[in-house]
This record gives structure tokens, sequence and C-alpha cells, in this order.
């Protein structure tokens, strides 16, 4: 699982339930990836190498 940051618990619930959905639907989400809202900004981070070729997330079309 993502780690979901952000100050409003409302976001970390529907960050939560879209990566459920997202994952039950096939989808990948990686999980060194840190997805960031800061005052209405959405972030998404990684401490995995530029040189990294792996996907970070795919999002099905269903």
């Amino acid at each position: 699982m993502a780690n979901i940051i952000s100050s409003n618990p409302q976001v970390i619930s529907t960050f939560s339930e879209m990566e459920k959905i997202i994952l039950n639907e096939g989808g990948f989400i990686h999980p060194d990836i840190r997805i960031v809202e800061d005052n209405g900004n959405l972030i998404v981070e990684s401490d995995l190498e530029q040189s990294n070729k792996e996907i970070i997330f795919s999002v099905p079309e269903s």
C-alpha cells in the first residue's frame, strides 16, 4: 500500500478507498510511493532511484 500523507482525514480516507478500488480492479500502486496532499496540492513522491524502470502505478480502464 502507498503511504498517504495529509492533514485532512477525509483526504486520507478517500485516497485509501481509491487505492482499494484500483487494486481490486487489477491495478497496481508501488508500495514505496507516497501520495501527499498539501493545502489542496497533490504530489506523488518516491525514494526510488531515477534509473528505476518499475511502474509506480497503473490504473485499469474499467
